[in-house]
């Protein structure tokens, strides 16, 4: 009788491209690009409503340096994005401050006047306002 060999395993699975230790990972984009879209919202909310869209700008401020720095890193690929979502956001900032501001200074130099058509009934509480907020 002669024997036979028993089966040999088979080979173990490929591991890559040799020479390649890993293969390098895609690049992070997210944060640029989240920098972006909330700068954009951010930049029309300040118009609109002025402290969200002061805090908006604020986040898309911090959104906009990390994804910078990583594009500096070269773990992103997009520091344009991100760049762009910063300044959207210091733009939105800035806006809603001087929305904030001149708001702020109206109510202030008109209190009284509002204060005093506020108590009058309800049906000459605007011509109270138009009247004297003309003067």
């Amino acid at each position: 009788m002669s024997s036979v060999p028993p089966p040999s395993p088979p080979p173990p699975p490929p591991m890559g491209q040799p020479g390649v230790p890993g293969a390098a990972s895609p690049p992070n984009n997210g944060l640029g690009v989240a920098a972006l879209v909330v700068g954009i919202l951010a930049l029309l909310l300040a118009f609109l409503l002025f402290p969200v869209g002061g805090l908006l700008g604020i986040i898309a401020l911090v959104l906009g340096i990390v994804g910078r720095g990583k594009a500096k890193r070269g773990e992103a690929t997009n520091g344009g994005v991100a760049t762009a979502g910063l300044v959207l956001g210091i733009l939105a900032v800035l806006v809603a401050l001087v929305i904030g501001v001149v708001l702020g200074k109206f109510l202030a130099d008109n209190v009284d006047t509002i204060s005093d058509c506020a108590r009058l009934p309800e049906a000459e509480q605007q011509a109270c306002l138009e009247e004297r907020l003309q003067e």
